[in-house]
């Protein structure tokens, strides 16, 4: 499965295209780590894609719990944020997870790469880690988006927790050299 094209907004209006039931949203955002305003941003733009494709509904937010529609519960929504962009993963099929990591702001130190790698990761992680600081970006994109697209918090690795993970089919992002991201889809429908 081929990652979806990435459909700018608001440039996109018009143009979001559903892609194996998936359209990704991003949204240009203040370079604060305050979210507040990309937060509002980012549901506006939600809102009229989900309105280009149809569904007009009202958008829930709830701290901690990923956004969901009202009256359309079997759509998946996830969204992320780092300072400069924000990106929205609409899933017409189901649960959805979507990650980012802003490398230009600076990845943890080798200590903390390797703790992080360690304890959410899993062992064998350790290392390859290590010796790719933007592969730690791709691993730790892909954990949370797949966390995300699961319904789960997160918690320190466990082989039951990595056979769960293992079930989210995940792909990267084509984003700017400053960025890595992930996107992750359940291969079964969940229920509401």
């Amino acid at each position: 499965m081929r990652a979806p094209p990435i459909h700018h907004w608001p440039a996109c209006a018009g143009q979001a295209i559903r892609h194996e039931g998936l359209i990704v949203i991003a949204v240009d955002t203040p370079e604060t780590p305050i979210r507040d305003a990309a937060r509002q941003r980012l549901r506006q733009a939600l809102s009229e894609v989900l309105a280009e494709q149809g569904i007009a509904d009202r958008l829930i937010v709830e701290a901690g719990r990923p956004p969901r529609l009202e009256r359309h519960p079997g759509i998946g929504l996830s969204c992320t944020h780092e300072p400069g962009l924000s990106l929205a993963a609409i899933h017409f099929n189901g649960p959805v997870g979507i990650d980012l990591m802003r490398l230009d702001a600076g990845l943890p130190d080798t200590t903390e790469i390797r703790q992080l790698a360690s304890d959410y990761l899993g062992p064998g992680m350790v290392q390859r880690q290590l010796a790719d600081p933007p592969a730690f970006a791709a691993a730790w994109t892909a954990h949370e988006a797949s966390l995300k697209c699961l319904g789960l918090a997160l918690e320190e690795w466990t082989p039951a927790l990595a056979e769960r993970l293992a079930q989210c089919r995940c792909m990267r992002l084509a984003l700017p050299a400053s960025h890595v991201g992930t996107l992750c889809v359940s291969p079964t429908r969940m229920p509401a």
